[in-house]
């Protein structure tokens, strides 16, 4: 019988048991990142002359958590001389992914490992020089509150500028391949194409993703603009992107800022906007 008032079934209970699976051979499990770890380089890739991405595994063979996308880790190593020395460094690739056994990040080189001691770009020299696939690194949990949202009813607006690249590259990732109801926008700024490190796969991820749309800026004229012709979207060469680039009509539809790059960039953005 039927309820007189809302017209539903009545509701029905049914005794059941709940059992832990047990561990199958060869089955990992997630590893839980509560502190530092070891990692294991397992792929380095130069994607122009001072920008490598690095590719790094549980050296346990553990899957690992999630992320949210913009968020970063943090990379901890023993230099030549034995001093101790962590960074934090965007993750690249999608915030989700199944059976996820991989972190990926991507790190310009600021000065040789020469030049790096106590200073800024310490880490990076290194990270260049002194590791390869095989090598052994400490990374903590993903963290961060650089969160971008890969689903958003006004326009979401990211402009980077350089390295700055890198934490919009996992929301690139992540947006969904179907959505049509957002509305990205990536305006990226770099001197010419040979220093745009993710020019192919953006490209790729542009003709796939129909809410996305990508504006890039070469502020250096060069022979190299003739090979221009592989990039999607708009293209500008010769000039520096500003906050005149955006349309009234852009602004007009109260869009949310996401910015990353060098701080003259961020500061001069921040007042124009």
């Amino acid at each position: 019988d039927r309820d007189p008032i809302s017209g539903s079934v009545p509701h029905r209970a049914i005794r059941c048991g709940l059992v832990r699976e047990a561990k199958s051979a060869g089955k990992s499990e997630r590893l839980t990142l509560t502190d530092w770890a070891s990692f294991r380089l397992v792929q380095k890739e130069s994607l122009t002359k001072d920008i490598v991405r690095l590719t790094f595994a549980s050296s346990e063979g553990a899957l690992l958590p999630d992320f949210e996308p913009g968020q970063h880790i943090q990379v901890r190593i023993k230099t030549a001389n034995g001093q101790v020395l962590s960074r934090a460094y965007s993750l690249l690739g999608p915030g989700h992914e199944i059976g996820r056994r991989t972190y990926s990040i991507a790190v310009k080189k600021l000065v040789s490992r020469s030049e790096s001691l106590g200073s800024p770009g310490a880490v990076s020299g290194c990270l260049h020089e002194d590791i390869e696939p095989g090598s052994n690194v400490e990374l903590a949990a993903p963290g961060g509150r650089f969160l971008i949202p890969i689903k958003s009813t006004r326009p979401v607006v990211m402009i980077a500028a350089g390295i700055g690249i890198t934490p919009f590259m996992s929301v690139l990732n992540s947006i969904d391949a179907s959505d049509e109801g957002s509305n990205f926008l990536l305006y990226q700024s770099y001197k010419t194409p040979a220093d745009n490190p993710f020019r192919t796969q953006i490209n790729d991820l542009v003709k796939s993703r129909k809410s996305l749309e990508v504006f890039t800026y070469y502020t250096q004229v060069s022979g190299q603009a003739l090979d221009s012709r592989e990039d999607t979207g708009g293209i500008v060469f010769g000039r520096r992107f500003t906050a005149n680039c955006l349309s009234a009509a852009l602004l007009g539809r109260r869009p949310v800022f996401y910015l990353c790059g060098p701080t003259s960039m961020i500061q001069e953005l921040t007042a124009d906007l």
